[in-house]
C-alpha cells in the first residue's frame, strides 16, 4: 500500500502496535543517449565507417548543417534554437545515421518521506519511533540497526580518524 503520491513505499517497520513506512520520492531524469562504441558500417559505395574516439566519434562523418529551428517546449519567446543536421560520408556523400544507445530517462532518488500508522511525519518524529525500538526492545534494536542506518533513522558511526 503506498500511502503517499508520487512515492514508492520502500520498507515498513511494525513496534508497538505502530506502523513506520518510508517512502522515497524519485524524479524522472532524461540522461540522453550517447555513440555506440561498438558501432561499424559499410556503406553503398564500400566506404568503413565506425566510431572513432570521444572527441571525434565519427571521423569518417561531416555533420551537414540543415537549418535552425525552434524547440517546441521553449515558450513564447522564441529567442532559443537549435542546430538541425544531418550525418554524411566525406567521401560519397551518403546520409548515415550511427547507432547510439542509452537508457534515455532514469528514475533517480529525489527524496525520503516517512509515514507513521499513514500520516505523514517529521524524520524526527521518526527516529522518535526508532528511539523506543532502542530503549525497549535491545534484542530487536541489535537486528534492527542496519535497516534503520540506511533508512536514516539513526545516525551511521564515525570511522576511527575521522573528523567531527
Amino acid at each position: 500500500m503506498n500511502y503517499l503520491p508520487g512515492t514508492d513505499q520502500i520498507s515498513r517497520l511494525h513496534y508497538g502496535g505502530q506502523v513506520l513506512a518510508v517512502h522515497l520520492a524519485r524524479v524522472q531524469v532524461d540522461t540522453g543517449s550517447e555513440p555506440a562504441r561498438s558501432w561499424t558500417f559499410t556503406d553503398a559505395a564500400g566506404h568503413q565507417h565506425a566510431y572513432g574516439t570521444e572527441e571525434d566519434p565519427y571521423p569518417t562523418l561531416a555533420r551537414v548543417l540543415d537549418g535552425w529551428a525552434d524547440p517546441p517546449d521553449y515558450g513564447e519567446d522564441g529567442d532559443d534554437e537549435f542546430e538541425r543536421y544531418h550525418l554524411a560520408c566525406k567521401s560519397c556523400g551518403e546520409v548515415i545515421w550511427p547507432s547510439e544507445h542509452g537508457p534515455g530517462t532514469t528514475l533517480l532518488p529525489a527524496g525520503i518521506t516517512y509515514t507513521l500508522d499513514g500520516e505523514r511525519v517529521p524524520l524526527e518524529e521518526a527516529r522518535q519511533f526508532a528511539a523506543q525500538i532502542r530503549d525497549h526492545d535491545a534484542g530487536r534494536w541489535d537486528y534492527l540497526r542496519p535497516w534503520l542506518r540506511r533508512m536514516n533513522l539513526i545516525a551511521h558511526p564515525r570511522r576511527i580518524g575521522q573528523a567531527g
